[in-house]
């Protein structure tokens, strides 16, 4: 089974969202894991994100009888962080945030994967798909009517992909194909794993697994003041 939250700041309630990142209301509800990598944030976007992003795995945890205090991870080889219940039994949650998003991905199925980006209308799409992608996405890429769209779309696959199988974008984005399989010869078809696109306004969103089992929409979370004062 897989679940899909999201955060997403520009829907939030002004005055509740401002309160998060106040150092009072999350210093006691996060891990020293979460409050070291917030106090690495050299930038205030990022410091904010990373906030986020530990409010939202926070909320994702206590559906399931945890926190993100309390919860029991352990490092991976390419330093995925892995899940593990009380019963020694491993889950696999990941996070990713771009601009005011926040998004979460939570599987007791096997190993996943999620990204979320915003789609740049300026970049150039064709330019780093030659650089970086497999020739059978650029070719894909430049038949596409919207590139910019594309190209985000063909990101996240390639980057929720990698997330996956915890070796994040240490691996060439060339090596591994993310098309759907009719956009692709039979003899390199992978049908091992499945993505699922989610659309967002301004951002797009693809979660990879091992399965297909797919929620239709994304849980989007809302903060209020009564839902900090509860923490």
């Amino acid at each position: 089974m897989i679940e899909v939250y999201g955060l997403d700041g520009n829907a939030q309630d002004s005055p509740a969202w401002e309160m998060l990142f106040q150092e009072q209301n999350y210093v006691g509800l996060f891990s020293d894991y979460r409050l070291e990598k917030i106090r690495r944030c050299k930038k205030e976007d990022a410091r904010r994100q990373s906030i986020a992003a530990g409010w939202l795995l926070d909320q994702v945890l206590r559906k399931h009888g945890m926190t993100e205090r309390t919860a029991r991870f352990q490092t991976g080889a390419h330093g995925k962080r892995l899940l593990y219940l009380s019963d020694g039994t491993r889950v696999d949650v990941n996070l990713s945030h771009s601009g005011g998003y926040v998004v979460c991905a939570y599987s007791t199925g096997g190993a996943v994967g999620i990204d979320v980006e915003c789609v740049r209308e300026d970049v150039k799409a064709l330019q780093l798909a030659k650089r970086f992608f497999a020739p059978e996405e650029s070719a894909w890429l430049e038949a596409q009517p919207k590139k910019a769209e594309a190209f985000c779309r063909l990101w996240t696959r390639k980057e929720s992909f990698a997330k996956r199988n915890g070796d994040g974008l240490t691996m060439r984005l060339d090596q591994f194909l993310v098309l759907e399989p009719e956009d692709l010869p039979a003899h390199k078809r992978d049908t091992e794993v499945f993505f699922k696109e989610y659309e967002r306004a301004d951002c797009r969103i693809t979660v990879c697994a091992g399965e297909a089992d797919f929620p239709e929409q994304i849980a989007w979370q809302k903060i209020s003041e009564k839902s900090l004062a509860k923490l």
